[in-house]
């Protein structure tokens, strides 16, 4: 599990709170190499503890992986997640559980 630093910790509860006041999404936007990896792990680690659902879709397979390991590296229960790539997830829609 990593240790998030002040900034990514701001960002995780200005994002859980935006989507408690049922905002649809939430876009995070910070520059390369801050941790957004790490940021979104969390948002996905406190959902799954919850036991819900976690839909999280990137642009390449190699993100697929990146974020598989890094979900794992920080404790996100990958039974309740589902990562793919934005094509997939098309092709998947009526298939896929719906995310919380």
């Amino acid at each position: 599990m990593f240790k998030l630093y002040d900034y990514q910790q701001r960002i995780v509860d200005e994002t859980r709170s935006k989507l408690r006041q049922e905002n649809k999404g939430v876009l995070i936007v910070s520059p390369p190499g801050s941790g957004k990896s790490v940021i979104i792990g969390e948002i996905a680690r406190l959902t799954t503890l919850k036991k819900n659902r976690v839909l999280f879709t990137v642009h390449r397979q190699e993100l697929v992986d990146q974020i598989t390991g890094t979900f794992n590296k920080m404790g996100v229960d990958l039974d309740y997640t589902t990562i793919m790539t934005v094509g997939r997830v098309k092709n998947r829609l009526d298939k896929l559980e719906k995310p919380n």
